[in-house]
């Protein structure tokens, strides 16, 4: 192998190392990847509530403490922007931690959002906070008037672990407001990879 090829490498092993392992070794979402709104001229949005759009799984070993929770942030993008946003947030989830495997924590009302029952496994134990919601979001409408579909990216970030997934919402424009939640998804979680600097003095002495 030429010298420029295996420098290279080594360097991009170096650059891409992992981070530090956390309490929260591993979780999944159980997420309503869809929800059918029809706005008002008056209602152009809306802060999710007393129902969660999802349910956090510790499926890992060891809990889940308030203060990761407490520390978990999301970035959202939205496919027409200058339409609509959404902004998911974590609002009294860290009040009933620890969350132990292998539960799964969120608020549901069957004839809301009872499509996230759906993708429990049979050894997951559900903890219901009704009717306190966790995991909520604001759809917020900041344009003219829109029909059609709208997606969202987002991203969580938990006890150094990563979940990426997408929320569709479909728009109609009428004059009485409603919100529906006809299906849901899960998504395991991932380790966050982490960047760390480095100097060519340290790589030619790992090879000395």
């Amino acid at each position: 192998m030429c010298r420029p090829h295996w420098l290279v490498a080594v360097l991009s092993a170096i650059v891409l190392l992992p981070g530090p392992s956390a309490a929260a070794d591993r979780f999944d979402l159980i997420y309503t990847d869809r929800f059918d709104v029809t706005c008002t001229p008056a209602i152009y949005g809306f802060t999710l509530g007393p129902t969660s759009f999802a349910l956090l799984v510790n499926t890992g070993v060891a809990p889940i403490t308030a203060d990761e929770i407490s520390g978990a942030t999301f970035v959202c993008t939205s496919s027409l922007p200058d339409f609509f946003r959404l902004y998911p947030m974590v609002a009294s989830l860290p009040a009933y931690a620890p969350i132990a495997a292998p539960e799964a924590v969120g608020s549901v009302i069957p004839e809301w959002n009872g499509v996230l029952l759906d993708w429990l496994q049979p050894a997951e134990v559900l903890r219901n906070t009704q009717p306190t919601q966790v995991l909520a979001f604001t759809f917020l409408g900041v344009g003219e008037p829109y029909v059609g579909p709208v997606t969202f990216d987002v991203l969580m970030r938990l006890g150094g672990r990563e979940a990426r997934f997408q929320i569709q919402a479909n728009v109609q424009q009428g004059i009485s407001f409603s919100v529906a939640f006809p299906s849901a998804a899960r998504v395991s979680s991932t380790g966050v990879v982490a960047t760390e600097s480095t100097t060519w003095g340290k790589l030619k002495a790992l090879y000395r």
